[in-house]
This record gives structure tokens, C-alpha cells and sequence, in this order.
């Protein structure tokens, strides 16, 4: 097993490549109100959503488990 180490320039390279590609293939089946790990969105969108359903008169929230994104 190998130890874990900074990425070359061409695994970076790589790794951008594969990103680049199969991102907006993945990105089109996610649900708008999911906000981990995905482009222009962030944990600020995730409390607003939640402050926006809140304001429209929802009073329970199920599930926003934000914490590890700060």
C-alpha cells in the first residue's frame, strides 16, 4: 500500500481532465437542493435554502447537516 503524497503535475493534470469531463454529466441528475461538493454552490446557499423554506411557513427541517462544511 502506498503512503498518501502531493499529486504531480500530471496527476493534477489527470485528475482536472477527468473533472472537466464527467462533471457536467453528474452535475445534470443532481438535485437542485443539494449543495455538497458541487459547483457555485456552497454551505451559505445551504442555510439560505433553509432560511427560504422556513420563511415560506415550513417549521421543521429534517436533515441539514452543514457542520462539516465550515
Amino acid at each position: 500500500k502506498e503512503p498518501l503524497s502531493i499529486p504531480t503535475v500530471k496527476d493534477r493534470i489527470t485528475q482536472t481532465a477527468i473533472k472537466i469531463i464527467i462533471e457536467p454529466i453528474f452535475e445534470s441528475s443532481f438535485e437542485p437542493n443539494s449543495f455538497g461538493f458541487r459547483p457555485n454552490k456552497s454551505a451559505h446557499d445551504a442555510v439560505d435554502e433553509v432560511v427560504k423554506y422556513l420563511n415560506y411557513g415550513c417549521e421543521n427541517v429534517i436533515d441539514a447537516d452543514i457542520t462539516a462544511c465550515f
